[in-house]
């Protein structure tokens, strides 16, 4: 027993590997497979509720990875007896399930690629499908609640900003939204050489550019006690190891963003570097993995990208601390916007101030 626990491990631990091999062979991923990692040897002698159990979660998308992961999420599941903790992780990244019995309500917050025109997911207390028609994005549900909940549906609406579309406690709805006008499809292109930065985000100011402090007080959600140590004050701007931010006085200071929502500062402008004052954003669990983007949009599709890494560019603060993070950009092409896009639920920004240079 104690081989099979220490094996199970071993698969839960090399899950992108196997992952990878079920892209490559999606039949690789059979249900005569997932017996065997669970111990059994004969199939004519599973109980038919283990068979069952084993199809309780399944993902239906474009990528033949994620739906691989659904049936060791199931597998795990009958286990351990409980979803694992990545394995939720996934689960909430693209489909979002957040139930709650003493609110009445269970909200669901999709965070779907761009380029995926359907797609669904199948789970003990719900299933929903998710397709594009049209101009909208439509979302069939269907609840196996012990108690009915209303079903809400918390959706990206273009910009940073968020639409919340409030369903009914009906076993089967459907929820329909205006699809949102989105930034440009990206080809990812970094302005940093990786072998030349080990640890983006860090770089120190030069001074042959001018630097131009954005107001982003119409961001701004709440306000806290800062302890900020800046070089010095200049015309109400503190200036942070160099770099002059606006940062607000009295009021709100501070916009906090957290998954599954982002937050995104239109631009209009061309610039070699963007310099972020950002305030509590703690560390994730995983070292050296990242869960949170800062994303340069350009208005011709491409992007710049700046990845939170911890401990790399990306440790502890106290709350009301500052923390000052640089992306380098393509100074010849025009910004459309900036966007921070958290991508665990553990994760939490504050942004207090953005400079252009």
């Amino acid at each position: 027993m104690k081989r099979q626990i220490v094996i199970f491990l071993v698969l839960l631990l090399s899950l992108p590997m196997v992952a990878q091999k079920v892209t490559d062979s999606p039949a690789y991923l059979t249900q005569g497979y997932l017996l065997s990692l669970l111990g059994y040897h004969d199939a004519d002698d599973v109980d038919d509720n283990i068979r069952k159990q084993l199809s309780a979660y399944e993902f239906r998308t474009p990528d033949a990875r994620i739906n691989a992961q659904g049936g060791l999420l199931s597998v795990a599941v009958i286990k351990q007896g409980k979803v694992p903790q990545e394995y939720n992780d996934l689960l909430q990244r693209f489909f979002g399930i957040q139930p709650s019995e003493s609110e009445g309500r269970c909200v669901l917050y999709p965070d779907f690629p761009g380029d995926w025109d359907s797609c669904s997911v199948h789970t003990p207390m719900l299933d929903y499908r998710f397709r594009r028609q049209g101009s909208y994005l439509v979302f069939d549900v269907t609840q196996r609640f012990r108690h009915p909940l209303t079903i809400v549906l918390h959706q990206h609406s273009g910009m940073g900003e968020y639409a919340e579309i409030v369903g009914t406690k009906g076993v089967h709805q459907t929820l329909r939204m205006k699809a949102p006008s989105q930034l440009p499809d990206i080809a990812f292109h970094s302005a940093y050489d990786d072998a030349a930065f080990l640890a983006p985000g860090l770089e120190e100011p030069t001074f042959e550019e001018r630097f131009r402090p954005q107001r982003i007080e119409a961001l701004l959600t709440d306000s806290i006690p800062f302890d900020i140590e800046p070089d010095f004050l200049i015309e109400n701007r503190y200036v942070v190891r160099g770099v002059p931010f606006s940062v607000a006085q009295q009021g709100n200071n501070i916009a906090w963003v957290s998954f599954p929502d982002t937050l995104a500062i239109p631009l209009n402008t061309k610039a070699h570097r963007a310099w972020f004052l950002l305030s509590d954003t703690p560390v994730s669990r995983d070292p050296h993995q990242s869960k949170a983007f800062f994303v340069a949009h350009y208005q011709d599709g491409t992007a710049d990208i700046l990845p939170l890494i911890n401990p790399d560019n990306w440790t502890p603060v106290a709350a009301g601390k500052g923390r000052r993070l640089c992306l380098p950009l393509n100074p010849d092409k025009k910004l459309a916007a900036i966007r921070i896009r958290p991508l665990a639920a553990d994760v939490k920004i504050g942004l207090m101030g953005v400079t252009l240079q």
